[in-house]
């Protein structure tokens, strides 16, 4: 280490040195805070775009599975109609929202989720829906959740 750095953090004094090092401790416990702020997700991550190949009449199971991966449900109706359903929900706490006091006007989360939903007869399409949303959360003066968008 550099004799000038260690000559000058001697000069801090006991009290100095100490203030120093809350203040480093303090910083690097916003940093963790802010990498590891709470994220959760669950279901298939599916790409929105490939809906787009999807095929009425044409489109099998078998390429859908290939496209999105294993439904998260399946169900099948009186008529026989197959049901596939991929969701994914995700959500994240805004790091804001751990700060000491402030974080009770500032925190939230943030939250978006996308949903295809197929029906097929005999293995091909017959009709199928996308839906996708984003939510946005904010904390009120006293901390409670408050406002969406």
């Amino acid at each position: 280490m550099n004799t000038t750095i260690i000559n000058k953090l001697n000069s801090l004094g006991k009290t100095g040195r100490t203030v120093l090092r809350v203040v480093c401790l303090g910083i690097v416990g916003v940093l963790a805070v802010i990498t590891v702020a709470g994220c959760a997700s669950t279901g298939n991550n599916f790409n929105m775009e490939r809906t787009e190949k999807i095929q009425v009449g044409k489109t099998t199971k078998a390429q859908l599975v290939q496209w999105f991966g294993k439904p998260n449900r399946t169900s099948r109706s009186a008529d026989g109609t197959q049901v596939l359903q991929w969701i994914y929900r995700q959500s994240s706490t805004k790091a804001a929202g751990f700060i000491p006091y402030a974080g009770a006007f500032m925190g939230g989360s943030d939250s978006s989720g996308k949903e295809l939903t197929v029906h097929l007869r005999h293995g091909v399409v017959t009709d199928y829906s996308v839906s996708g949303d984003e939510m946005e959360t904010r904390m009120n003066r006293t901390g409670a959740e408050g406002g969406s968008n």
